[in-house]
């Protein structure tokens, strides 16, 4: 497989670096430097001729092995090289059973990374299809696009899987970016607490934080870039930190780079690294004005430094900007989504940082959640949620405190707290704990960097991965903070007899304390690696934290696994692709706009064995001109289109969520002629029997529910219709549904309802099972309750017949 020519890259740079000097876990954090700068280059250099493909990927990762080999070669030392490797080991030995158990944890992470596909919201709708975009045009330059933030995101994160996508042919290895990304942010943690002069056991202790941190432990195995931006993140603080202890020119230049990637993988680093920036250089201040010598301290030769470091960061960027720059005249540009306050003072700051930390307060308890909630609101007034133009989405009340395990809303209910004691701890108990200055700036940084993120950022329930850079930079702070307390005499340990301290000798020492927290830090971490709800290891196995949404990773079917989160869906783009497969078209539109794309490619490329070119149409933003394309066939979320590109398009297939458009000269006059969308959908429901008569009414023919209302309302896109299925037997529902005794099949009204005229129609699969009961209805916008409600058993008791 050509996937092995990064892999080897990587390790020959690791090599190269061992052999300079450099230990195991420097070597990984400048080797991946080395790497991402060589990836970023590449893509540029190959996107200017069209040439992002296989034969110039496969030379651009053999050239940069041999030349990290020869490297080695001529200027590394084997010697030292073979040193550092014995030197890991031998640190190895001195905590096996943590870093095992965290070795082990990594391990089963990686595993699940491999075998499940990329499923979440965002990997769906812009980090995957742009990747695809990418890889059948050749090059990284902006294209029609539905979703602008395909075009404008930060890209370096799926340049990553664009590589790997290309080399190893599919997906498989999308997911290993994030994780790689996890256990690199371990090695910078444990870096980091290796410059605040910790013990190796602390350096432990800072890695074990980071690693088991939860929304890191389920984005891990995803295709999203928070750990992506964390880690590079956690590089720039670690390289910043070794320049100022030891200024040269390759340090520089590596901590220029650490800022750039950073800057290249997620918009939200534009608010935390600024003050991360700004209390390196105080730490660097610091340094100056302790130095013994009197005369000529060199401030300017800092003040250089800070603008190498920002030249260099842009430079990486410049690619990007010009791209930005060039379409919508911004090189930060965020047109149709605005994710900036509206104002920004004090009590914007207060209470969407109250909020921010509410995310992770929530235990598996809901009544405990619900009480929680309600003292936030008392303590801090219901103002909390009503300033104008701070929040994104349903307010705090609304949403309320929960308990989540998944890649998007996962809390960190543990990690909060201990770096709420952390932080401080070493700032107001300066003397008494003696962190040191380092500490003490990082843990301003983390401070400043929450304010900054909740000053400049709305409140979205999303916030929760948004904020993993400053977990992870708080997890060395963590660290030194449980050593200073462990390494305190303990009044209790001093009262028990003889006996009882041979049975509690671990806590007699300040390293056997410390690794006690470790431990607690990796049995906390199990439900989040083994029961999560994105891709379970062990769902449907008794547990107290049982996943509720997906099926065991290792049992799943791979291409239901892309529709983890929108199964609805399932058989509809099942069905529809099996449609537009039979026609073999060279190339497919897709008419949608903040949709699912990405299982379209994998999906057809099952069925042809390769995959047709799939191009956005119809699109109505300023992406539009980069394209004009008139496929013979298109997969529309959007209803019917007309007209295109001058071409007539008549509709051929209606499925819930999803409507296959034809070519008028490629339908042919015998299939389905001038019929409408509206045409198609009434004929369906004159063969059905209507069972529900409301606001809307319902009608169920074959396997399918029609749902029909007149008039139409623009509320009615933005409302949920319910949909609650009662089996006649229990056993025929998903594990995680049998407790409810029925299952969810609700949607949104956006992306399931056509509208023709004025009649609004929307479709829902019936599952194959036996179904005792229907209820479905319909919930108004925001918390405005149920607008109807209707129920539906099948005549005489009996099932329904399939």
């Amino acid at each position: 497989m050509y996937i092995v020519f990064p892999a080897i890259a990587f390790a020959a740079l690791m090599l190269a670096f061992a052999g300079r000097g450099c230990g195991v876990r420097q070597s990984f954090v400048y080797a991946a430097a080395a790497y991402t700068l060589c990836l970023v280059a590449a893509t540029e250099l190959l996107s200017v001729w069209n040439l992002l493909h296989l034969p110039a990927l496969v030379g651009v990762w053999a050239g940069v092995a041999i030349i990290a080999g020869g490297c080695f070669a001529f200027y590394g030392d084997r010697k030292v090289a073979a040193g550092a490797l014995a030197g890991a080991g031998a640190r190895f030995r001195e905590a096996p059973i943590i870093l095992s158990a965290t070795g082990v944890i990594l391990g089963v992470i990686l595993l699940v990374a491999l075998a499940a596909p990329p499923s979440n919201g965002d990997a769906m709708q812009y980090h995957l299809p742009r990747v695809m975009m990418w890889l059948q045009q050749g090059s990284i330059a902006h294209y029609p696009a539905a979703y602008l933030p395909q075009l404008y995101y930060p890209p370096l994160a799926g340049w990553d899987i664009l590589h790997l996508q290309i080399l190893s042919g599919g997906d498989r290895f999308a997911n290993t970016v994030q994780w790689f990304s996890l256990a690199g942010c371990g090695i910078a943690a444990s870096l980091l607490a290796r410059e605040m002069k910790q013990t190796f056991g602390v350096q432990v202790l800072a890695a074990v934080v980071a690693v088991t941190l939860p929304i890191g432990l389920v984005q891990g195995s995803s295709a999203q870039n928070d750990l992506v931006a964390a880690f590079w993140l956690l590089a720039f603080a670690l390289l910043a930190i070794r320049y100022l202890h030891g200024p040269g020119a390759g340090r520089l230049l590596f901590c220029g780079l650490a800022l750039g990637f950073a800057l290249l993988t997620k918009g939200t680093t534009y608010a935390v690294a600024p003050p991360l920036a700004a209390m390196l250089l105080l730490y660097g201040i610091i340094r100056l004005r302790r130095r013994k010598e009197t005369g000529y301290r060199p401030y300017g030769r800092l003040a250089g430094a800070a603008a190498v470091i920002l030249a260099v960061a842009l430079l990486l960027n410049g690619g990007h900007y010009a791209r930005n720059q060039e379409l919508f005249g911004h090189p930060l540009a965020t047109p149709g989504y605005e994710p900036r306050n509206e104002q920004i003072n004090l009590s914007v700051v207060w209470s969407n940082l109250v909020r921010n930390s509410a995310l992770h307060w929530g235990v598996p308890d809901d009544r405990l959640n619900a009480f929680t909630l309600q003292a936030v609101v008392r303590i801090f007034g219901e103002t909390i949620d009503s300033i104008p133009g701070t929040t994104f989405g349903e307010p705090l009340r609304q949403v309320g405190i929960l308990f989540k395990k998944t890649d998007a809303r996962a809390g960190n209910f543990l990690h909060f707290w201990f770096l709420v004691a952390a932080l401080a701890g070493v700032l107001l108990f300066r003397k008494r704990l003696q962190p040191g200055a380092l500490t003490v700036c990082l843990g301003l940084a983390v401070i400043l960097g929450a304010l900054a993120f909740s000053g400049i950022l709305k409140w979205e329930t999303g916030n929760s991965y948004r904020v993993v850079p400053l977990f992870m930079l708080g997890a060395p702070i963590v660290a030194v903070f449980v050593a200073r307390l462990a390494s305190a005499s303990s009044p209790l340990l001093s009262r028990v007899s003889p006996w009882q301290n041979r049975r509690l000798r671990v806590l007699k020492t300040a390293s056997g304390r410390t690794s006690i927290v470790a431990g607690l830090f990796l049995a906390a971490s199990v439900p989040w690696v083994f029961y999560n709800d994105a891709r379970p290891v062990a769902a449907g196995i008794y547990a107290p934290f049982a996943a509720a949404a997906a099926p065991a990773v290792f049992a799943a079917d791979r291409e239901e696994s892309y529709f983890t989160w929108r199964r609805p869906l399932v058989r509809s783009y099942v069905e529809a692709v099996d449609y537009i497969a039979s026609h073999n078209p060279e190339s497919v539109g897709l008419y949608v706009g903040t949709g699912y794309d990405y299982p379209l490619w994998p999906m057809l490329e099952e069925r042809l064995g390769h995959t047709p070119r799939l191009e956005y149409v119809g699109v109505e933003n300023v992406s539009a001109g980069l394209g004009d394309a008139s496929p013979p066939f298109i997969f529309s979320r959007k209803g019917s289109l007309e007209t295109l590109g001058g071409e007539r398009y008549r509709a051929v297939r209606v499925l819930p969520g999803v409507t296959i458009l034809a070519r008028a000269d490629v339908a042919g006059a015998g299939e389905l002629p001038e019929r409408t969308v509206g045409d198609l959908l009434d004929e369906m429901i004159a063969q059905g029997e209507r069972i529900i008569s409301s606001d809307w009414d319902v009608y169920v023919s074959d396997d399918q529910l029609l749902y029909r209302k007149n008039p139409c309302l623009r509320s009615d896109y933005d409302s949920w219709i319910f949909l609650h299925i009662v089996p006649v037997s229990e056993n025929d529902l998903p594990d995680s549904r049998r407790r409810y005794g029925y299952e969810n099949r609700d949607f949104l009204g956006h992306g399931f309802i056509w509208q023709s005229g004025e009649t609004c129609y929307a479709l829902a699969w019936l599952p194959e099972y036996d179904i005792d009961r229907v209820v479905t209805g319909q919930y108004a916008p925001g918390e405005g309750g149920r607008i109807w409600e209707g129920e539906w058993r099948p005549r005489s008791g009996r099932p329904r017949t399939q």
